[in-house]
């Protein structure tokens, strides 16, 4: 394209393209962020504490299957 075409003016069909499609990006625009909006919510299960029946067993507590060692040397081994 020509550096002369850059600057002259636009025709009439051009102007009429542009306003066009300056009316079809605002209700794309909307449903986009609709969209986006309900997907990012978060869900019951996502926002919802975890609440364990019993105290989380930490390595250095006894282990609770019972065998008197160390949970980090017991069952907790990897």
């Amino acid at each position: 394209m020509p550096m002369n075409d850059l600057f002259a003016p636009l025709t009439d069909a051009e102007l009429k393209e542009i306003r066009q499609r300056q009316a079809e990006i605002e209700p794309a625009v909307r449903a986009i962020h609709a969209y986006w909006l309900v997907a990012r919510m978060p869900t019951a299960s996502q926002s919802a504490t975890c609440i364990r029946p019993e105290p989380k067993v930490v390595r250095n507590d006894r282990c609770p299957c019972g065998s008197g060692k160390r949970h980090k040397k017991c069952c907790g081994v990897r």
